[in-house]
């Protein structure tokens, strides 16, 4: 028997019924598609405005910590010496150094050189690592240094090269920095270079980063993160006698016999540098009487010494520094910026490096 009419609008009712409840639900799905692309988009824009919140909130705590740094670094008033070393507020053994608040914001560290410790450290060439700002005339400037012997006894004291190995590579590492394009005799030109692939040139200019180390012939990975210590491009040429690292000392030319005097003398009676019983070398002209109160000097080695000093490279006291300053916010153990910068004792920023790092938590 055919529908009634009747049976007939109620199946075409249903059957609008049901396409206006797949319609529906499709909009709803439709719906929590966009909420959930919106949402994610929300949330990624959230989150890079927090990245951007508390690297500025960082960048702050940091900067604190260069401005500790750098008062710490003024003459004191009335102060009759004007020498540094390992011993002073500005290198070792400040507490606000090691960890230090900034309000409600996060703290910061100012993290410190590397030093000798012990008469048996320093037979080991063993290292440590303080708090505190690091002069940078402790370190050899490769743009004021134009003695291939300095650089090839640094090389083989800092890198272990070889003799032969450390003068190819001090050679080629002044004619990547000297004004013309004629090698040494065992340097490195453009010649050399244009060989490579991708081929390039001798900048024959001043260094203006420590990476350009890079480019030079025989400066591996190796070797430049063993120099790295021991070289500076933002010193003022001299050597601090006070805080050069045994490693310096030898590359200046001073013997092993001496370069170890003066490093037990600047450790003191405890064996540690950077203690209060520290041997002080304040004024360069009675620097053989001061070690003379403790150990016997030879002939040679007194003569020697005077030579130093005579030369002028040798310095009691350091005009630049490294400072740098690590920031964690309070409560979050994810995200941190280090501020690296070096500058001189009036305030003169000589470079400026940021580095910020975060662990994303979505």
């Amino acid at each position: 028997m055919p529908p009634s009419q009747m049976e007939i609008r109620k199946i075409n009712s249903n059957a609008q019924n049901g396409s206006i409840l797949i319609f529906v639900l499709s909009i709803l799905v439709l719906f929590g598609v966009f909420a959930l692309t919106v949402g994610h988009t929300v949330r990624q824009r959230l989150k890079k405005i927090e990245h951007l919140e508390n690297r500025t909130k960082l960048r702050n705590v940091a900067e604190a910590g260069i401005a500790q740094a750098f008062y710490r670094l003024q003459d004191k008033p009335g102060a009759k010496d004007k020498f540094d070393a390992l011993n002073q507020d500005w290198s070792q053994g400040i507490p606000e150094f090691a960890s230090s608040v900034v309000g409600s914001e996060g703290a910061f560290k100012i993290l410190g050189g590397e030093y000798e410790l012990t008469e048996n450290v320093i037979d080991s060439h063993q290292i440590a690592t303080g708090y505190g700002a690091i002069d940078e005339e402790r370190k050899i400037n490769l743009n004021m240094t134009t003695s291939p012997q300095i650089l090839t006894l640094l090389l083989q004291e800092a890198a272990g090269l070889s003799r032969e190995d450390a003068n190819a590579v001090a050679l080629s590492v002044l004619d990547w920095t000297d004004a013309d394009d004629n090698p040494y005799d065992r340097g490195t030109e453009s010649a050399y270079y244009k060989g490579l692939k991708p081929p390039y040139k001798t900048k024959n200019l001043p260094l203006g980063t420590l990476e350009e180390l890079l480019l030079v012939r025989g400066v591996s990975q190796g070797v430049y993160e063993h120099l790295l210590p021991y070289i500076t491009l933002h010193s003022n040429g001299k050597i601090n006698i006070n805080t050069a690292s045994r490693v310096v000392l030898k590359a200046l030319g001073m013997s092993e016999s001496l370069a170890r005097k003066v490093m037990l003398i600047r450790m003191g009676p405890d064996g540690i540098a950077g203690t209060i019983d520290d041997g002080l070398f304040k004024d360069l002209e009675a620097a053989a009487d001061t070690i003379m109160k403790f150990y016997p000097l030879a002939d040679e080695e007194k003569a020697s010494l005077q030579s130093f000093i005579g030369s002028g490279i040798l310095t009691v006291y350091s005009e630049n520094f490294n400072i740098r300053s690590m920031a964690n916010l309070m409560g979050d153990k994810n995200s941190r910026m280090t501020i690296d910068c070096v500058m001189s004792r009036k305030g003169i920023v000589r470079s400026w490096q940021e580095y910020y790092t975060t662990v994303d938590k979505i």
